[in-house]
């Protein structure tokens, strides 16, 4: 049971990250604007309106919550390693479901109110970083209560925003060869989606090492430990393919102005992006499961495969929609 629970989790938190990166996206279109949101509006406000039905897949976390998360063992809670103070009133199942349901419902009502005004869009992006820095610590970093990182929101949050620029042209890429009515996209507009792809990739890369460096450097054991389960049993293989492939490839291909004006090449780094971000969420969850080894199931492919199905078929209806409105 629990390593069904794990593997929901994961599969979930990837899924999550899309839809929550699209509605980033959006609130920093009706920000700043620009072409690329123009071309991309549609497939953003289509991941953001899964939000709701993702609202309803969470709750066999919550049924779950037991065999995920540590702090429900009520022997560890009484014991005082991590009950004390402010955390004991935060462990709490109760006030973990109204923060679930607060982040869900002020989501849903951002992904279907947004308007492009700049007020309502800073606004917005501000309950934005908010909300998801907050979800990420409930329902990630809390997998390790002992543990903790004032960075780990804010590097979730552009590891989300990452994957819907890499799931974006993708879609694009396809409604180009395979829509009922197959539009082409500008070479400009390829060209600055691909420049914001570039920049999030080493936002990524700048957050993940701002972590690494501070955490390592203070040398503290119940800081480091975060790390040290990641770095043994095989973990330390996929932090080194994280590193070569999400970011050191993606870097020096996009550099290159042609490959990132090509719809087609652009989609194809893309593609491998949004690949590794699914490693990387799995390099995030899954060792606080399995310290020390390496851990790969068949329920993680099968959870995966199942609500990546589920929500591309959601996705692809809201898609349909907007585009016959």
């Amino acid at each position: 049971m629990t390593q069904l629970c794990c593997s929901y989790l994961f599969a979930y938190l990837v899924i999550l990250g899309i839809a929550l990166g699209c509605l980033g996206l959006l609130l920093l279109h009706g920000l700043v604007g620009g072409e690329w949101g123009k071309a991309s509006r549609r497939i953003l406000q289509s991941g953001a309106n899964t939000i709701p039905w993702l609202g309803v897949l969470f709750v066999p976390v919550l049924l779950g919550l037991r065999h995920i998360y540590p702090w429900m063992d009520p022997v560890q809670l009484m014991n005082g390693s991590y009950s004390a103070g402010h955390k004991q009133l935060y462990f709490h199942v109760p006030f973990f479901i109204l923060r679930a349901t607060l982040y869900f419902v002020l989501w849903s009502w951002m992904g279907s109110h947004q308007r492009r005004t700049t007020r309502g869009s800073a606004i917005g992006l501000l309950l934005y970083v908010l909300t998801v820095s907050w979800a990420s610590f409930d329902w990630m970093m809390s997998l390790e209560p002992q543990w903790s990182s004032s960075i780990y929101g804010a590097m979730i949050m552009i590891g989300d925003v990452l994957s819907a620029l890499a799931f974006v042209p993708l879609v694009l890429n396809w409604q180009a060869r395979h829509a009922k009515k197959p539009s082409e996209v500008p070479a400009d507009t390829t060209h600055d989606l691909g420049n914001l792809l570039l920049a999030f990739v080493m936002l990524w890369a700048y957050m993940g090492l701002s972590q690494y460096l501070i955490i390592w450097s203070a040398n503290l054991p119940d800081e480091i430990g975060w790390y040290l389960a990641r770095q043994r049993g095989g973990w330390q293989a996929v932090a080194i393919v994280l590193i070569l492939f999400q970011f050191t490839l993606p870097f020096l291909l996009l550099l290159a102005r042609q490959r990132k004006r090509k719809l087609v090449s652009l989609a194809r780094v893309a593609g491998l992006i949004l690949v590794l971000r699914v490693v990387d969420i799995f390099w995030l969850t899954v060792p606080d499961f399995s310290p020390g080894r390496f851990s790969l199931h068949v329920l993680d492919f099968a959870a995966l495969g199942v609500l990546g199905w589920v929500w591309m078929v959601v996705f692809r209806h809201q898609l349909d929609i907007l585009e016959t409105a």
